[in-house]
C-alpha cells in the first residue's frame, strides 16, 4: 500500500499545477483579436523618457483602443452628460373628486327553516337485533346469492348466509339443491 503513495502524490501535484496554469487568468490580459481583423496602428507621440522609480501612465489619447466591438466613452465625457429629466405622469382623474360610495353587502335573509339533515343509509342491512335464527328453503335453480337477495333484500348478504351454513355448503360456488333448508341468521 505504501509503495504507491509517492506516485499518487506526484500525480496529484501535477494535476493541481496543470489546473492552476490553465485556469489562471491575469488581471491585465489584453483581449485577443479575432483572426482576420487588423487593428490600425496608433501613432506614437514624442514623450520625455520615463523617470526611474515613477510608474508610467499613458494618457487616454495615446492608449490603444480595445479590440472589442463595444464602444466606450472616457469617464470625463460621461460625467459631462446631463441626465434626462422625466416629467411626472399626469393624473387622468382629478384628486379632488370624491370617491363613489359603496353600498354595504346585502345580508342574507335569516333562515327560519333548520338545515336539512343528511341521513346516511347503509347498503348492507343486517337483520334486526334480537331476532332468532330462522330457516328458509331453497327454490328451483336458486343460488346462494339469489337466496340472500330474496331473504335480506341484498345480494351482499350472501357471505353472511354462507358463513351460517358452512356445515351444509362446502364452497360459496357450490350449487344448491332445491328444497335445501338454510339457516338465516
Amino acid at each position: 500500500m505504501n509503495q504507491h503513495v509517492g506516485a499518487s502524490f506526484t500525480l496529484s501535484v501535477l494535476v493541481v499545477v496543470f489546473f492552476a496554469v490553465i485556469l489562471y487568468e491575469p488581471d491585465h490580459a489584453r483581449p485577443v483579436s479575432p483572426p482576420g481583423s487588423t487593428s490600425e496602428p496608433v501613432e506614437a507621440t514624442q514623450a520625455p523618457p520615463p523617470t526611474p522609480g515613477v510608474p508610467l501612465i499613458e494618457s487616454a489619447a495615446t492608449a490603444e483602443p480595445p479590440a472589442s466591438s463595444i464602444t466606450t466613452r472616457p469617464l470625463e465625457a460621461v460625467a459631462l452628460i446631463e441626465p434626462e429629466r422625466i416629467a411626472p405622469p399626469k393624473l387622468t382623474t382629478p384628486p379632488s373628486r370624491p370617491r363613489p360610495r359603496v353600498a354595504p353587502p346585502a345580508q342574507p335573509p335569516a333562515a327560519s327553516d333548520p338545515p336539512a339533515v343528511i341521513q346516511v343509509v347503509s347498503r348492507r342491512q343486517s337483520p334486526p337485533p334480537g331476532r332468532h335464527s330462522a330457516f328458509t328453503q331453497v327454490g328451483e335453480g336458486e343460488s346462494l346469492t339469489d337466496v340472500a337477495l330474496r331473504v335480506y333484500g341484498t345480494s351482499e348478504a350472501s357471505t353472511a348466509l354462507w358463513r351460517a351454513n358452512r356445515d351444509i355448503i362446502a364452497h360459496r360456488e357450490t350449487p344448491l339443491n332445491p328444497g335445501l333448508l338454510l339457516r338465516t341468521p
